[in-house]
């Protein structure tokens, strides 16, 4: 029942008239006009009445002076037209092309643009005249406001990167105004623009369908329904072959943490200790392993003498001194592979500046690497370790620090 209303409802609204009701309205209106000139109602010389107007046109028409009036009126027209085009096609242009001329003509040009045209007739009556400048002038300016306004808006929309492409070709201005400002504004350009919509104007329609029930499709029971299998190309199935599903994981070897190795070397030692204890017991005695497996130490090898660590101090000293940074060698600590020069820069000397001169150290030093430990923890100095020039074997290693008085 509702829908039979809706539908009723649907047709007052989508209901069309043919062309002669408009015109029926028109005769109406003729009709109207012309009995209330006729009762005197309104004074003929404010409303004449359509007949007067056709019997007026039809002497005028006789006497030829209605096509001199049209060619008048048309000349007007037309020039006031051109000149209006023009000057506002100028005005929109340097208005939107130079940053100065837009902040002086834009106020002008806004607070003019709202005033009726023909409410200025009568100062441009009174400024020139009654005669054909006026009437050319009042049509001008009618023309003028839209075409700046549209010109101004059109010039002020044209996409910066055109312009700098134009601008790193070495295009002049004018090039610039005419090839690219000019013909992306008209619309002209094959590229495509961006469609801007604003707030007032519709995007789009939608048009509403008439939903009607979908009746279900009934098949009889005895007539299976086989759906056809997809089959696959042999190209898509020689590609599924070639990449696996799941990526092939390795298995990870588990990892043995510090207390795992802890108890392994624990339970070692506990096994060999029990081993001689139980030959202790048995009555045996345990042999200890003969001195002849240790391997003696080189007489040649007691890593870098006295005077050539003093030799690496004074380079590392000089080195930091040609790039503004005075230091004092407070200790050198000559280890089994590395030696540690510890000193302290002078006051306002950043940390940082040292660090960063790491490459410069090592190529003055001719060392093949060093760190830089900037500071020493619980020193208030900054150590530099180079690998030695000679390695000292473990078991002649010795620990030297030379005094403060014999360094450089």
């Amino acid at each position: 029942m509702n829908e039979y209303k809706i539908t009723d409802k649907m047709r007052s609204w989508q209901k069309t008239y043919t062309v002669w009701v408009s015109a029926l309205s028109v005769i109406v209106l003729l009709i109207i006009w012309e009995l209330i000139c006729r009762a005197g109602i309104v004074s003929p010389l404010f409303l004449p009445s359509p007949t007067g107007i056709l019997s007026a046109l039809a002497d005028m028409v006789a006497g030829g002076e209605i096509a001199a009036s049209l060619a008048a009126s048309m000349y007007r027209i037309i020039l006031g037209f051109v000149l209006g085009s023009v000057i506002g096609l100028a005005v929109g242009l340097f208005t939107g092309t130079s940053a100065l001329i837009d902040r002086i003509g834009s106020p002008i040009v806004n607070a003019l643009y709202p005033i009726p045209k023909i409410a200025l007739l009568p100062l441009f009556i009174l400024w020139l005249g009654i005669g054909e400048l006026s009437k050319v002038t009042i049509i001008a300016l009618g023309v003028f406001f839209p075409v700046a306004m549209n010109t101004y808006s059109g010039v002020k929309n044209v996409d910066p990167l055109l312009i700098k492409v134009a601008v790193s070709f070495n295009a002049t201005r004018w090039m610039t105004l005419k090839k690219v400002v000019l013909t992306a504004a008209n619309g002209s350009q094959k590229m495509e623009q961006p469609v801007i919509h604003t707030m007032n104007e519709p995007v789009a329609t939608i048009h509403r369908a008439e939903v009607k029930p979908v009746e279900p499709i009934i098949q009889p029971a005895s007539e299976p329904v086989f759906e056809p299998e997809a089959i696959a190309e042999p190209n898509a199935e020689s590609n599924l072959q070639k990449e696996p599903a799941h990526p092939v994981m390795e298995e990870e070897k588990p990892r043995k943490n510090k207390k795992q190795d802890k108890i392994e070397i624990e339970d070692e030692v506990a096994a060999v200790e029990e081993s001689i204890v139980k030959q202790e017991n048995s009555g045996g005695r345990y042999v200890f392993p003969p001195v002849n497996l240790l391997k003696k130490g080189s007489a040649g090898a007691s890593g870098d003498t006295r005077d050539y660590l003093n030799q690496t101090a004074a380079k590392l000293k000089e080195t930091l001194k040609n790039f503004g940074i005075n230091i004092t060698i407070t200790a050198i600590n000559c280890g089994p592979a590395v030696t540690r020069y510890e000193f302290q820069p002078e006051m306002g000397v950043k940390v940082s500046k040292i660090v960063n001169l790491s490459d410069d150290i090592k190529m003055n030093l001719a060392a093949a690497d060093i760190r830089i430990e900037a500071p020493i923890p619980g020193k208030a100095a900054i150590g530099i370790e180079v690998p030695n020039k000679e390695s000292i074997p473990a078991v002649s290693y010795t620990h030297l620090t030379l005094p403060t008085n014999s360094l450089v």
